[in-house]
């Protein structure tokens, strides 16, 4: 699954760290659940946040430890104007079930500027988890999927043209 959020607000490496910005017990969700029940370490589903794949790499990880509070990936500049690059967040994810391997996640937010989006494109090549091949002999297929984020205003405006 595919999500352009706003969380988190806190994007530690160790996701037992991570806030979101609208956790559930926050005075102005006047008791409703909040955003950490999606995407925060309290989660209610059984996806995992793609970039968690980093705790298999730790030489990713470790070019990290300079921002022990993230972002982990910048997919979005808030605040992004002629005269100011914004704060650099991760906005964009990719949440998957156990059935997929990360091989590795690439959040080109160069490239989402120049096709015209203000967000990052996010690639992810992901091999199904633990595929067998029935024919032991023969070399298994390599699966992988591309998974490309964007916003829906910018293809409608690009390609459609309104």
């Amino acid at each position: 699954m595919g999500a352009d959020a706003n969380p988190p607000l806190v994007d530690a490496v160790d996701f037992a760290e991570t806030r979101t910005h609208c956790r559930s017990g926050r005075r102005r969700l006047n008791g409703e659940p909040g955003d950490d029940l999606l995407f925060g370490p309290g989660k209610i589903h059984p996806l995992e946040d793609g970039l968690r794949w980093l705790a298999d790499h730790p030489a990713e990880a470790a070019a990290l430890a300079d921002r022990p509070a993230g972002p982990l990936a910048i997919t979005h500049r808030p605040g992004r104007r002629r005269n100011s690059p914004g704060t650099g967040r991760l906005f964009d994810s990719i949440w998957l079930t156990a059935h997929w391997t990360v091989q590795h996640i690439s959040h080109l937010y160069d490239e989402g500027i120049a096709a015209g989006s203000d967000h990052a494109l996010v690639v992810a090549d992901l091999p199904p988890h633990n595929h067998t091949d029935p024919r032991k002999d023969q070399q298994q297929p390599r699966a992988s999927v591309r998974h490309y984020l964007l916003q829906m205003w910018v293809l409608r405006r690009n390609l459609l043209g309104s």
